[in-house]
Parts: structure tokens; C-alpha cells; sequence
């Protein structure tokens, strides 16, 4: 059976159990930029090696300046991490919440998190399940409507939601404007609001971080790893409201983001090529993608992002099969509200791509 927690990207177990180099493996269960670190963070990487002789700045204070910047808030809004998984875990840590809302399927680490803090007690998770026949979608008007049935239920209880947006594994994703309906609603319950956008550059859309400054109940949470393909250096940050931020920042561990992870990151939000060749491909590959699944008859959920959910019948033997050619897909039967039937595949290059479609058309010729 699939550990609940188990996530993509493990390439170094198959390696291992195929006594293969790791370079080897077609990793299609790891949604990153299909590119890699771009030639630019390579070379500032190169010229600050010396800087891991130091402590790293405890304070993040160069790149915390250029996102202040770059999102037009507070600089003490903002909480740089060890990617964004730590931030969910420093939310969790600070607010020492009661109660957990989350969609399901989504991102398994918030209740993770929470049931770490609660003893494995998962009573108090509330989940607002996506419908596959409504292809996955928030309705927003029921999802509103959800939080005020928690609350009415639990007065007095501290509440915070998780919202991945676009969320994982779906690739579904809630426009601005209705997550500011939310994010007021969320104010009006005195529910705090957590907004995973760590998919949302590939989009591109507006982050709602501004919103944060006049909201202090509601929180945004990003990953660098995912669009800057940098999971190996771990980088995140959070946008809080101010009185928030300082808050967390009381939980947070010193030096949890390394010299070379901030030396990176400040590099790689100046390469306006890199993410302008991003998007064009990722475009293009999408659609190329698409058509194939059509053809193959494998079941694709519309997706904002780089990555797809699918569904098939023999999802189980697609996966082992090509587990067994050194090719990593991502087995969604460990989500919450997802089956046996469901994987999910990454955006990667036409090259790589050509390989996972051309290996899916002959297992599908089999049944």
C-alpha cells in the first residue's frame, strides 16, 4: 500500500532498485521547469561559492528586498524559508490552530503538519472535497458557504485553511477575484486563510500577496523550486500581514535558507528570458500533450499549470511498467479523494515528452 505521505520526485529509490545511475531516470512525478536552473543562477552559484564559508544571513535581507519590491508590500511582511514546505509548518507551529480546513485531493503536507501539532488526532480536519465530476473545480459559493458551517459549528476555535492554488495534484485554479470574496469571507469568520501559490508562475497570473497588507487573515505561501527548478537548494517564502509575519517569525529556525539558496533565488527573479521561454513552452507542450491523451483515450483533467492528473483504467500497471524502464510518474492513489485510477504526469521537454507518450501508446495498445 502507498504511504499516505510519500511524494514524487524519489528518483533515488528506483536508482536504486534498478542499479542504475540516477541521471538515468525520467522523472515525470516531479512537476519543476523542464529547463533547469537557468545558465544565469548557474554562474551566480559559481561566483559566490565562497559564500558557504559564512553563515548565511539569518534575515534573508537581499531577497527579501526584491520580492518586497517585486510585490509591492511591507518588507517585514515577508518570511523567507527552507522552500515552502516550511512555512506550511511554521504556520501550523504559530497559530497552534484547532481546527484545519483543506480541499481533497490537494497538497498532503497541511494536514500533515496539523496532525504532527495534534497528536495524529485527525478529528479536527475538515476537508471540502472536489468532485470529479465537476472536473476537480472550487465552487466558490459552496466553498464560502463550507466555512461558515465550520465556524458556526466551532465558535470559539482557532481555524486556519490551506488553499493550493493551482492546486496540487488537480492543476486546478481559483481566479484573483474570487479568492478575494474568500480571503473577506475568511476575515468576516476570523478564519485564517493560507494561499499555497507555489504553482501560480507558471500560469502566469496576479499573486494575491498584496492582499495580505490590509487582511491580517490571510497568508500566501510560495516555492522557488518548482518554476526556478532549485528543489535541491530548498527556497520559499511566505507574505503575511505585518503583525502576522512577526508572529511566525518567533517560531522560525535561524539559518533555515542557505547562502547559496539566496544567492540563487535573488538570480533567478531577474532572468526575464528564462520565464519568458518558460511560459512559451510550456504552452506549446501542454497542447501537444493533450492531443496525444486524446488519441491514447487517457482521461485528462484541464490543467492551469505543468502538470496533468490522469485517469485509466490500468493506471496501477501503466505506473509499475514504466517504474520498471527507469520512467517516474506520480501514483495519486495516496490523495484523499483520488483512486487506484489516478496519476499525474509533469510538463517536460518535446524530447522527454515523445518518450512518455510513445511509452504509454504501447502499453495502451495492450488493453
Amino acid at each position: 500500500m502507498l504511504d499516505r505521505y510519500v511524494h514524487g520526485g524519489d528518483l533515488y529509490s528506483l536508482a536504486e532498485e534498478l542499479n542504475i545511475s540516477e541521471n538515468l531516470i525520467l522523472d515525470f512525478s516531479s512537476s519543476i521547469n523542464p529547463f533547469g536552473v537557468s545558465k544565469k543562477v548557474k554562474r551566480a552559484i559559481i561566483r559566490g561559492i565562497d559564500s558557504i564559508k559564512n553563515y548565511p544571513d539569518p534575515k534573508v535581507r537581499k531577497l527579501t528586498e526584491i520580492l518586497a519590491e517585486r510585490i509591492n508590500v511591507e518588507k517585514s511582511s515577508i518570511i523567507c524559508g527552507n522552500g515552502a514546505t516550511e512555512l506550511i509548518y511554521l504556520t501550523i507551529r504559530a497559530l497552534k490552530p484547532d481546527i484545519l480546513i483543506t480541499l481533497s485531493p490537494s497538497f498532503v503536507e497541511y494536514e500533515r503538519a496539523f496532525l504532527i501539532f495534534n497528536d495524529w488526532k485527525d478529528k479536527n480536519i475538515h476537508y471540502f472535497n472536489l468532485k470529479e465530476e465537476n472536473l476537480f473545480q472550487v465552487c466558490v459559493a459552496e466553498f464560502i458557504q463550507f466555512l461558515r458551517r465550520v465556524r458556526k459549528n466551532s465558535e470559539n476555535a482557532k481555524i486556519v485553511g490551506f488553499l493550493c492554488n493551482p492546486n496540487n495534484p488537480t492543476g486546478t485554479y481559483i481566479d484573483r477575484e474570487r479568492l478575494i470574496e474568500i480571503s473577506e469571507e475568511a476575515r468576516k469568520l476570523n478564519i485564517y486563510m493560507i494561499v499555497d501559490e507555489s504553482f501560480l508562475e507558471f500560469i502566469p497570473q496576479l499573486s494575491l500577496a498584496d492582499i495580505t497588507q490590509k487582511n491580517p487573515y490571510v497568508g500566501v505561501i510560495s516555492s522557488m523550486t518548482k518554476f526556478y527548478a532549485l528543489p535541491g537548494l530548498r527556497i520559499g517564502y511566505g507574505v503575511f500581514n505585518p503583525s502576522l509575519a512577526i508572529s511566525l517569525q518567533k517560531y522560525k529556525e535561524p539559518w533555515s535558507v542557505n547562502a547559496l539558496a539566496q544567492i540563487a533565488a535573488c538570480e533567478a527573479l531577474t532572468d526575464h528570458t528564462y520565464v519568458k521561454l518558460t511560459h512559451s513552452i510550456i504552452y506549446r507542450e501542454k497542447k501537444w500533450l493533450e492531443r496525444h491523451f486524446r488519441r491514447l483515450n487517457i482521461k485528462f483533467f484541464a490543467s492551469a499549470t505543468n502538470f496533468y492528473l490522469l485517469k485509466h483504467s490500468k493506471a496501477q500497471e501503466i505506473i509499475r511498467i514504466l517504474r520498471q524502464r527507469g520512467i517516474l510518474l506520480r501514483d495519486c492513489s495516496n490523495f484523499r479523494g483520488l483512486g487506484k485510477e489516478f496519476f499525474r504526469v509533469a510538463v517536460k521537454k518535446r524530447k522527454e515528452n515523445k518518450i512518455l507518450i510513445k511509452e504509454l501508446s504501447n502499453i495502451c495498445q495492450q488493453y
